[in-house]
């Protein structure tokens, strides 16, 4: 069964397939030159072997043609149930599991990590049990099965058919979101505080309008990464399925704020994908006012000065992004940072993490997810 991002099934929770968060529009012009002295490294395909632990050093070129036009990704064949795990009770508790993997040329999938989650681990444990019990149609170069990278949404909800998920939240969360709101209009911060640890989270639509009243507490007192930490969290997981949990105005003007805040803070790859959410919702007058921002940063994406975003391992032992450019460097500033992961759409590639050197990913293997594994609390410059 071949499924699109629209498509969605259940038994005991749902599994939604995803492709692959009012502000003035900001330029993109300030992007900073880096110091261009380290020296280049090409990173290669790295192919893994048919057992996934054993994967090589990918640091040596490999420069053989791939005709894209015959490409084709890869998609699921069998998934199986998925299972609230034990001591979830299904209608008190929704999760929500966003995956990132490759499929390897038998269809079986590896490398397996959870970019991002609601709900916690137990969630996680399951959406990783599921994956690995899949059957997936492998890549395809022509009729040659080759490894490939696949992004996956698992979300575990409370309606079986997914028509009409929980706009409620527990008495204890709406009043202290209430609560939350009338502190931040008068500028009371000490009562604000008190209220945002009362803020319990059992649904996404919970979740969704925590981080939604998180933004405007850090709009008064806090910075802008607070900020678009906050609208990421708020906007990203759910935006294909955005009118569950929002008003489209509400939505529409969360989006212009969180591109506002990605194209201010650099993280260009993000503000791409955030720009294509946009087109699609915003007005022609929005749209217009947005493009020769977003131009000018499909131009630096093919080349030109070095862009600078500060990153940070937040939680866990990885970071994710997609890769703006094919030629990237990762300073470390403060903690460490082991290896770095790339799951391309037609290749997985794998280094251990040097300094002072900037890889070149031949741009071959497609677009791709960037995972930096390091220690929680490394902060780096990406």
């Amino acid at each position: 069964m071949k499924l699109s991002w629209k498509t969605v099934f259940t038994c005991a929770a749902i599994l939604a397939i995803l492709t692959c968060g009012a502000v003035t529009p900001t330029s993109a012009a300030d992007a900073v030159p880096a110091n261009d002295a380290a020296p280049a490294a090409t990173v290669a395909d790295g192919d893994p072997s048919a057992n996934p632990s054993a994967v090589a050093d990918a640091r040596a070129s490999v420069t053989e043609p791939v005709d894209v036009q015959v490409y084709q990704a890869p998609s699921i064949e069998d998934f199986p149930t998925l299972h609230y795990p034990r001591g979830q009770d299904p209608m008190e508790k929704e999760g929500w599991v966003h995956l990132n993997f490759m499929v390897d040329p038998n269809g079986k999938a590896y490398e397996i990590s959870v970019v991002e989650s609601i709900g916690g681990e137990p969630f996680e444990q399951d959406a990783i049990r599921a994956v690995q019990e899949a059957r997936f149609r492998p890549a395809r170069d022509g009729s040659t099965p080759v490894h490939g990278g696949f992004d996956l949404s698992l979300l575990y909800a409370t309606n079986p058919l997914y028509t009409n998920v929980r706009k409620v939240a527990t008495p204890r969360f709406a009043r202290a979101h209430k609560a939350l709101a009338d502190s931040i209009e008068r500028g009371d911060k000490a009562a604000a505080d008190e209220q945002i640890p009362k803020l319990e989270v059992t649904s996404i639509y919970a979740h969704v309008h925590k981080h939604l009243i998180l933004y405007d507490y850090h709009r008064k007192w806090g910075t802008e990464r607070q900020q678009y930490a906050d609208l990421l969290a708020a906007l990203y997981h759910v935006r294909r399925d955005w009118k569950l949990y929002f008003a489209k105005n509400t939505y529409v003007s969360s989006l212009n704020a969180l591109l506002a805040l990605a194209l201010r803070l650099n993280d260009l790859g993000r503000a791409l994908e955030i720009w294509e959410e946009l087109q699609e919702h915003a007005s022609k007058e929005q749209i217009a006012a947005w493009r020769p921002a977003m131009d000018q940063v499909e131009r630096l994406r093919e080349g030109g000065p070095p862009v600078h975003f500060e990153a940070e391992i937040e939680k866990g032992t990885s970071w994710f992004n997609r890769l703006f450019r094919n030629s990237f460097e990762v300073v470390v500033l403060s903690g460490r940072v082991s290896e770095i992961k790339l799951r391309c759409e037609k290749k997985f590639l794998f280094f251990r993490y040097e300094p002072n050197v900037r890889y070149t990913v031949e741009s071959r293997v497609g677009k791709c997810m960037i995972q930096v594994v390091g220690d929680t609390g490394t902060k780096f410059d990406f």
